[in-house]
């Protein structure tokens, strides 16, 4: 699912996380270093509130996809491709994408687990890692809600991580010479 978190400076931010089940009510969460969440959560000094989002509309799995620069609001990405209404979460003062099928309420804690080892977006086993725990508070859900995973390494992840990533392509290109257009193809691995 697509997780949102509050950056204490930066503001809301979208972002796929992987979740690894290690508990009840515990995952430990793949934090990208250098990236939005893991710099919000660095900044926490403590517990950082954070919702997934499991079945949000597809404006919001691709604009979470995305990888805009430092303050950019993935929901107004979102929101230009079609209207997309926001409720507060219930445990926390998050915004969350009101159309969505389940919602996993939580916080990212200090503590550190390991994650892994899991298939990545190349179909090739990512290494096992020291992450943050997702400790899941509450979960609400539509009636007869959907369930929607993402497979590793599968289509919809291949296209989630690549297709994003052709018109941050596009414009560095464009800045040494002309660019006509970019396509991530499965020979670069989708990436």
């Amino acid at each position: 699912g697509v997780a949102v978190i509050n950056d204490p400076d930066l503001g809301r931010n979208l972002a796929y996380h992987r979740l690894m089940r290690v508990g009840r009510r515990c995952f430990t969460a793949r934090l990208v270093e250098g990236r939005g969440t893991h710099h919000a959560w660095q900044k926490a000094g403590g517990d950082l509130p954070m919702a997934v989002c499991i079945g949000a509309l597809l404006a919001v799995q691709l604009a979470g996809a995305m990888s805009p620069a430092p303050g950019v609001d993935e929901l107004a990405i979102a929101n230009a491709l079609c209207p997309v209404p926001t409720v507060r979460a219930l445990g926390s003062n998050l915004e969350i994408p009101a159309e969505t099928e389940i919602v996993l309420e939580g916080r990212l804690t200090q503590e550190l687990g390991a994650e892994g080892p899991f298939v990545d977006l190349t179909q090739t086993h990512d290494f096992v890692r020291q992450q943050p725990y997702f400790v899941v508070d509450r979960i609400t859900h539509r009636r007869d809600p959907i369930y929607q995973a993402l497979l590793p390494g599968g289509d919809e992840h291949r296209l989630l991580m690549g297709m994003p990533r052709e018109p941050t392509i596009f414009d560095a290109v464009n800045r040494v010479c002309a660019c006509r257009g970019v396509v991530i193809t499965p020979g670069g691995g989708h990436w």
